[in-house]
């Protein structure tokens, strides 16, 4: 079926009517509350895996380096700090040294 300009308004009326039907903007908040709270985990393991190869402090700066310049330098503060707060916790013996490897 060739396409025809006259049935580009139909396609934009269903393609919309389709997309609100799916509720996105319900999914787009269930995706960043989720990621809000997966992000330290990843970073966690992120860190100390590639840590192990190519050194802790590397690894970890530049993971904030790349939080700084993609979210702001506060955003990357934040970040290391709630590392920092982290290592302090009184967390149970697998995710203490997770977290004591990024540390150190």
């Amino acid at each position: 079926m060739p396409f025809k300009t006259q049935h580009l308004s139909e396609i934009f009326k269903t393609t919309f009517k389709e997309w609100v039907a799916k509720d996105p903007f319900r999914q787009s908040a269930v995706i960043a509350y989720y990621a809000i709270f997966s992000i330290p985990g990843l970073l966690v393991l992120v860190i100390a895996i590639a840590g192990y190869f190519f050194g802790k402090e590397s690894v970890n700066q530049n993971i904030l380096a790349q939080v700084s310049s993609t979210m702001g330098a506060e955003t990357a503060i934040q970040i290391q700090e709630m590392l920092i707060n982290a290592s302090k916790q009184n967390l149970p013996p697998g995710v203490r040294w997770w977290v004591w490897s990024l540390s150190s």
